[in-house]
């Protein structure tokens, strides 16, 4: 289950129409070539995009297959999408570092990449730009990682969004505190 920081995907958006068929995610790539997002690390739509995906693609057997694919089924959907002209989209910053991360916080924070390589094989196998060094480098303004549990939820909203820090204002003070 991924957790999404809306105020990073704003940002990242606001550069994009809703009326672009384009759609963002951690972009991978399967061996035969067809390019679709890590189903982990959360996928956004833009508005034109859902609309086609939705409308031309869903409804029509031939361009988006109904069968269920299992493990498959995000590099079915990046088909479909391919099929009626949906574009992926690059999610990374300008200093390549992934919004989009496809594993969990600790992997990206403590370096166990290495330490897990058959659980991250897959990725590693289909990842759509190269990992040097077994580094998936980590955005300033991610968006999107994967989660342990729903209680991971909680903490990471409350030490994102409750905490205060000393000495910066926040547009979360409740007015009682001393603007610096």
């Amino acid at each position: 289950m991924p957790m999404m920081t809306m105020e990073n995907l704003r940002h990242m958006l606001m550069s994009y129409s809703p009326d672009e068929l384009i759609y963002f995610g951690c972009k991978l790539r399967s061996p035969n070539g067809q390019i679709f997002m890590h189903d982990a690390s959360g996928i956004v739509f833009s508005r034109a995009a859902l609309k086609r995906f939705s409308l031309a693609a869903l409804t029509n057997e031939s361009i988006c297959s109904s069968e269920k694919r299992g493990n498959e089924a995000t590099e079915e959907l990046g088909r479909c999408l391919t099929n009626v002209n949906v574009i992926p989209g690059n999610s990374r910053d300008e200093l390549l570092g992934h919004r989009f991360l496809p594993f969990e916080s600790d992997v990206h924070l403590g370096g166990v990449l290495n330490r897990s390589l058959d659980m991250h094989k897959y990725f590693l196998d289909y990842s759509y730009y190269p990992v040097i060094d077994m580094n998936v480098p980590v955005s300033l303004s991610s968006i999107c990682f994967k989660l342990h549990s729903y209680g991971d939820c909680y903490d990471l909203y409350y030490f994102t969004y409750k905490v205060r820090m000393f000495g910066l204002s926040s547009h979360l003070n409740t007015g009682n505190e001393i603007m610096g």
